[in-house]
């Protein structure tokens, strides 16, 4: 389903590491923002982060405030990619975050030898540009499109012409979204009309996505530290080109519902040319099971509560496809992998089946041991 893709975030969240730094912080438990705010600190001064002043976005302590507005401004993006949520004045991370921190913790060659703090390994690169899909693939596809049309220019350059080129993205957009979200596009699309200033309302939205083109690897690095103008990378080349397009103008390169679970996984592979993959269809059914086995030992120890034996179904399959994906070089799609469990499926002593619900977070995987 297409609708608008979104998020409202600061212009100081540039650096996605720190996401990873906030949800590797965070105990099951939950953390009180204090505390956690702290640990960011810590981990400041434990990787030296002021040794990289070419980047921008670091996390500074604040003599004013209890928390700092560098803090505030991560925390709330946080909210918004669904990595975190708030209860009772405390932080827990969210179910795709525990995602997250089970496959990064369980899978340590994926570690990286770098002294730069702010590196994203292979996984973190998976993740994160599925979070930005889901959430913001609206303004980041309109900024990557435009750095594509517009090659070699600086930051401040783009931000005059971010306002046109969204306007044009919505104003095509409007031919295909759905009526019940239409709304939602018409308001942004007002909103954008009245801008006065394109370079000052674009300042908390075209420098934070460049940079995390940056952290992806899909900006050319070179360029970017030493004279700070933009020329997308090879590989960032390579990614916007096979992207999904459903117009003939060229103006909207667009993420649905349905494309991100049949052709992410897929896709995805793109960002890793130096590896090879198989697919979860070429592979035959004894293998299936092995890996599937091992998996769902892992679901079964880091995500059941209560011994209940359901899990949630968005959490179970994404570390299922992710897993696959990091370990053993698998491209298994969401979609693929529900229509392969089913409804009922034997897997050793196993029994697993899928359960929807018409509210998709009440949807689970259910796994009877007996």
């Amino acid at each position: 389903m297409l609708q608008l893709r979104v998020s409202n975030i600061k212009t100081q969240v540039r650096r996605l590491k720190y996401f990873s730094v906030i949800m590797d912080c965070i105990s099951k438990e939950g953390i009180k923002k204090e505390l956690l705010e702290r640990k960011i600190f810590d981990w400041n001064i434990k990787n030296n982060v002021h040794r990289f002043k070419k980047y921008t976005g670091i996390i500074q302590e604040s003599s004013k405030q209890i928390l700092s507005q560098g803090f505030k401004n991560y925390y709330s993006a946080g909210l918004q990619f669904n990595l975190i949520h708030n209860e009772l004045e405390k932080i827990f991370f969210s179910r795709k975050a525990h995602v997250y921190k089970i496959i990064n913790n369980e899978l340590q060659n994926i570690k990286i030898n770098d002294s730069n703090c702010f590196k994203l390994n292979d996984f973190e690169k998976l993740f994160y540009l599925h979070v930005i899909f889901q959430y913001d693939a609206d303004i980041f596809l309109t900024v990557f499109n435009m750095l594509k049309k517009e090659s070699g220019q600086i930051i401040k350059d783009y931000q005059e012409k971010f306002q046109d080129y969204y306007k044009r993205r919505l104003n095509s957009k409007i031919k295909y979204i759905d009526s019940a979200n239409k709304y939602k596009l018409f308001d942004a699309l007002n909103r954008v009309k009245e801008w006065k200033n394109a370079k000052r309302y674009s300042e908390d939205i075209v420098p934070p996505r460049i940079n995390w083109l940056l952290d992806l690897g899909l900006i050319d690095e070179n360029n970017y530290f030493l004279n700070k103008t933009v020329f997308i990378s090879k590989l960032g080349m390579i990614i916007l080109d096979n992207l999904k397009i459903i117009n003939d103008d060229g103006l909207l390169i667009d993420i649905d519902s349905d494309w991100l679970e049949s052709k992410y996984m897929t896709y995805s592979k793109i960002l890793f040319p130096n590896k090879n993959y198989e697919k979860w269809v070429d592979i035959n059914e004894n293998k299936k099971n092995i890996l599937a086995n091992e998996i769902l030992n892992l679901l079964s120890i880091h995500f059941r509560t209560l011994d209940l034996p359901r899990i949630s179904l968005e959490q179970s399959i994404l570390f299922f496809i992710f897993y696959l994906f990091t370990k053993y070089n698998i491209i298994c799609e969401y979609s693929e992998l529900l229509n392969w469990i089913g409804f009922d499926k034997k897997i050793g002593k196993r029994k697993i089946g899928i359960r929807k619900s018409i509210r998709e977070y009440e949807s689970y995987l259910y796994i009877d041991l007996n």
